[in-house]
């Protein structure tokens, strides 16, 4: 199996640790952890632990872009980007004790012509690959055209492609009738209730209830993931419930789940 993963909105992930974080105050920070960051790229980080063949593409720039292309090269995680003349974001997470704060950069926004190419880009890309993982936000100037654009090619070469964006842009996906659709989708639960208007995010059945909807009658796999209490998957009609390890955290950076990140802090830290 060969996995492309799509990032249309890099980012160098800046993690501050301090023993203090005070507003209006100078703080000293006692370690700084700089990676290339997305959520498509921490895909790309668990394909390659796995052994998995992959390749990352999407978006990058500037002299934050050479910095991502840098540290995958150190990674030895293979990459093949559009690079474009705005500055790729930052990111950064300042951690004190059991407390983590983000300030995420939107990014710079990106033109018409720069999609088109990106596009062009990524089409030549996908036909090498068998699973195309899309994942995370975009750029400002790119609304979901440009997430079902790259959907419908890769489903028109026969792939599978593996979806995880926000509740907002899934809901507008959804919604196209008539457009091709992920082989897998993975909203948490408040994604989920957004989509589906789901009162007590506790109560399994109400969730169960949601992921028979019609709505996502036509994807093959569901995985709502649940913070602490894991995850339920949805597989064709099967549903299953999913427990997950208790492990220690080292560093919630890049989970991408309020819950789990929570989670964790009240757990282990």
């Amino acid at each position: 199996m060969k996995l492309l993963t799509i990032t249309l909105n890099t980012s160098v992930d800046i993690a501050y640790q301090l023993d203090h974080f005070e507003l209006n105050q100078t703080n000293r920070v006692k370690n700084v952890i700089k990676t290339a960051g997305g959520k498509g790229l921490n895909v790309t980080r668990v394909a390659n632990i796995l052994g998995i063949d992959h390749l990352a593409t999407g978006i990058i720039g500037g002299t934050t872009g050479e910095f991502i292309k840098r540290d995958l090269d150190q990674d030895h995680i293979k990459h093949d980007f559009y690079e474009t003349n705005i500055e790729s974001r930052q990111c950064i997470a300042i951690l004190n004790g059991a407390h983590q704060t983000e300030l995420l950069e939107q990014g710079d926004s990106i033109t018409q012509e720069d999609i088109q190419l990106l596009i062009q880009h990524v089409t030549e890309l996908i036909q090498g690959h068998d699973m195309i993982a899309i994942s995370g936000s975009a750029l400002p100037g790119m609304n979901v055209e440009a997430y079902q654009t790259l959907i419908d090619i890769a489903v028109s070469h026969g792939k599978k492609v593996l979806l995880d964006v926000n509740g907002h842009t899934l809901k507008d996906l959804l919604n196209h009738e008539g457009q091709s659709l992920p082989y897998l989708i993975k909203p948490n639960i408040e994604e989920l209730a957004q989509l589906f208007n789901v009162k007590d995010q506790d109560n399994h059945q109400e969730i169960i209830n949601a992921l028979k909807s019609p709505l996502l009658s036509q994807i093959p796999c569901v995985m709502i993931s649940l913070g602490s209490n894991g995850a339920l998957y949805k597989y064709q009609h099967q549903i299953y419930k999913v427990n997950i390890p208790k492990i220690k955290v080292v560093n919630a950076v890049g989970s991408g789940d309020r819950e789990i990140k929570q989670y964790y802090e009240d757990k282990y830290l």
